[in-house]
């Protein structure tokens, strides 16, 4: 095998669209988690810096959740347009996966 055969299989767009959605559907439990710990835990019995940063910690992980899921999507357009088809499509199952978790947890 030529070296150029071997650089054109290569995909790095495609796999930081993985990486991206595959880290946004990681966060997915850890937030929500979180925020149901917010809303359904006694405030009154938890340490004083629980009680003050927890809505916080709250807002910060939906932020970046939603942050890896659009970085995915943009990951994800730019493999179409320079990467072949089987990776593109690939990371557009990932990233579809992502955007449809932040989607349904908006709701």
């Amino acid at each position: 095998m030529s070296i150029s055969i071997i650089h054109s299989k290569r995909a790095p767009r495609a796999l930081a669209s993985v990486v991206f959605a595959c880290g946004s559907i990681s966060l997915m439990p850890v937030a929500d988690q979180a925020r149901w710990l917010a809303l359904h835990v006694d405030t009154h019995g938890m340490p004083q810096p629980a009680n003050r940063y927890l809505p916080d910690m709250v807002s910060r992980l939906d932020v970046v959740w939603a942050a890896l899921a659009v970085a995915a999507l943009i990951w994800c357009v730019l493999s179409w347009r320079a990467e072949w088809r089987t990776a593109a499509f690939v990371s557009s199952l990932f990233t579809g996966a992502a955007l449809v978790c932040l989607c349904v947890s908006m709701l």
